[in-house]
């Protein structure tokens, strides 16, 4: 008799431990899954984030050699050299959503920063001359000395005030030396101002 009670108390106990089983097993199958899930997710993520950031700079590029084209069918008219060399974006280029950082990739290893990105810096522009931002700079003190009748003194405060390096040297990863314009631009040879 007392056999019979512990088989049927035994029952219990059994199914007890297995459904406690199928639980951890379904618990660890389920948070082997949602893991599987949350790295396909990042991925993604990831390939949607570089598919913009080279959006992007397609499109700025297609904004930048329509300036080139005007340039061009103009027949290098210095105010549209000038409108070229001016124009200024803001590239969100590591595609954090904002435009305050550093970047020394875009430029391969000649950093700029995010919210001043000129057209000479992401795109090739040639009327007689490369206009590169060297070149861009004799460009335009000579479209405002010639046909704007700018003086000398206030061609270099227009030309300090147009060719802003960007307000990235907060980044933690900031370094002055690399910036585009300390390493065109440095104050003996070849300094940003017209002559």
């Amino acid at each position: 008799m007392y056999s019979l009670k512990k088989k049927g108390t035994e029952k219990p106990i059994e199914i007890f431990v297995a459904l406690f089983i199928i639980l951890a097993v379904s618990m660890l199958m389920l948070k082997m899954f949602k893991s599987q899930i949350d790295d396909k997710q990042r991925e993604m993520e990831e390939i949607q984030l570089q598919s913009d950031i080279e959006q992007m700079l397609k499109d700025a590029k297609s904004t930048c050699e329509g300036l080139c084209s005007e340039v061009t069918q103009s027949q290098c008219s210095s105010k549209d050299m000038a409108a070229f060399c001016v124009r200024k974006l803001q590239l969100d280029l590591n595609g954090d959503r904002s435009t305050t950082d550093y970047n020394s990739e875009q430029l391969g290893g000649i950093a700029v920063c995010e919210d001043a990105v000129y057209c000479p810096q992401i795109t090739q522009c040639s009327c007689g001359v490369q206009l590169n931002m060297v070149n861009c700079k004799n460009v335009l003190c000579k479209y405002w000395r010639d046909d704007q009748k700018i003086s000398l003194v206030n061609s270099n405060e227009l030309l300090l005030d147009t060719y802003q390096p960007g307000t990235c040297d907060t980044d933690p990863t900031y370094k002055a030396k690399r910036m585009w314009h300390n390493i065109m631009f440095d104050n003996s040879t070849n300094p940003l101002k017209c002559t």
